[in-house]
């Protein structure tokens, strides 16, 4: 993988790819890109952190597994994160200050290199900003056991394998949809969580 941070930080720096990426990873039954350009009155302002972090053989996300009879995305594997508070200074803060609380990853160490494309959530009525962020070391992680379950320390050259793209078909509202999701060590990575990884493996197979 010929791409360093400094590379990256000028990439997010340019043109996007945005909602093409991002619907990708989209399941079929998911309101289109209107939604998060034109967001309900009241949804609310969210942000999380996809960190890179060097490791001894390579690159790696990490991302957590939420708890049971945590809200509508009990039980996925989501990104750090969490609602923008008024005692916030900026979504950068907000990024890491939810990193920080629920995976004990240290702010000092985070070099936050730009943001992504926002992605509006319907189920939490989320209007979510992705930060990207990079680390020379693995995070000392401390996960907090309310909200999370398990961290999964999720390998980039797994995700940047297209074969570990894949599709099932499920039942919503009476009706079979077809839903994407990253096939990882037996993990299933979808939803808002897939369509924002799907915009970062974008812009990076458009470095390799």
């Amino acid at each position: 993988m010929n791409f360093s941070p400094d590379i990256l930080h000028d990439s997010l720096n340019r043109s996007l790819p945005g909602a093409d990426a991002q619907y990708e990873m989209a399941p079929d039954h998911r309101a289109g890109p209107e939604a998060t350009f034109h967001p309900p009155a009241d949804a609310r302002v969210a942000a999380v952190l996809i960190l890179i972090y060097e490791h001894v053989d390579g690159l790696y996300i990490p991302m957590m597994q939420r708890p049971p009879n945590t809200g509508p995305h009990s039980r996925q594997i989501s990104f750090p994160g969490g609602a923008f508070e008024n005692t916030d200074p900026d979504l950068i803060y907000t990024a890491l200050r939810e990193s920080a609380e629920e995976m004990g990853i240290e702010p000092e160490r985070v070099r936050i290199l730009g943001q992504l494309s926002r992605l509006y959530v319907p189920p939490s009525n989320y209007l979510v900003y992705p930060f990207l962020g990079w680390s020379r070391e693995r995070p000392n992680f401390r996960p907090d056991p309310v909200e999370v379950e398990e961290v999964l320390e999720i390998s980039l050259t797994d995700l940047l394998d297209r074969s570990n793209r894949q599709k099932e078909e499920r039942l919503h509202k009476g009706s079979s949809i077809q839903v994407p999701y990253f096939a990882i060590n037996g993990r299933k990575i979808w939803g808002a969580s897939a369509m924002m990884m799907s915009e970062l493996l974008a812009i990076l197979e458009n470095l390799t």
